[in-house]
């Protein structure tokens, strides 16, 4: 569990580098570990990091990146674990945010399960404002402009990130 904590971690020290082959290599590591290990929770999230790094320019590949955040899901679901759940649910969110206004009902659901989830625990706000923020970001983008000043309204309450008033600052 800690080698794949640690390849994990990797993976988002590469992904921060920019440096896509380490990144793969990393990510792939993490999983075949994390398929070994007893405890699965590191292998839940590097089944969400895996979708996330696929539905992610410029290696966008939708379809697998949904196959790995539903795996992801259904394993949280199984072994019953909240954080992975809301990772998962935050990553399906950001995954139909790709379809424009196709997929309204489903970005709007699944950003709201995560920061239902996530503000269960108090050590993970900053994902409760990554939630209001993506919201209000994916809304404006599709001209839903009422719909994301709300979130942003909604999210006012965590005002110590600046960046979630930015959505306000360009309408």
């Amino acid at each position: 569990s800690v080698r794949v904590q640690a390849k994990v971690q990797l993976f988002f020290t590469y992904r921060n580098m920019r440096e896509p082959e380490l990144l793969e290599k990393a990510i792939r590591e993490a999983i075949a570990l994390g398929k070994q290990s007893e405890d699965k929770k590191q292998l839940v999230h590097a089944l969400n990091a895996r979708g996330w790094t696929l539905s992610y320019p410029p290696r966008v590949d939708l379809d697998s990146s949904l196959y790995y955040i539903n795996e992801a899901k259904k394993l949280a679901e199984s072994i019953q674990y909240g954080d992975g759940l809301a990772e998962a649910f935050y990553e399906l969110g950001y995954h139909y945010s790709y379809f424009r206004s196709e997929f309204e009902d489903s970005v709007d659901h699944y950003y709201k399960k995560a920061i239902e989830l996530y503000s269960e625990n108090d050590a993970e706000i900053n994902r409760v404002i990554d939630s209001y923020k993506k919201l209000a970001i994916y809304h404006n983008r599709v001209g839903n402009v009422e719909k994301a000043l709300s979130y942003v309204d909604t999210a006012e309450p965590y005002r110590e990130d600046p960046h979630i008033m930015n959505v306000r600052a360009i309408n």
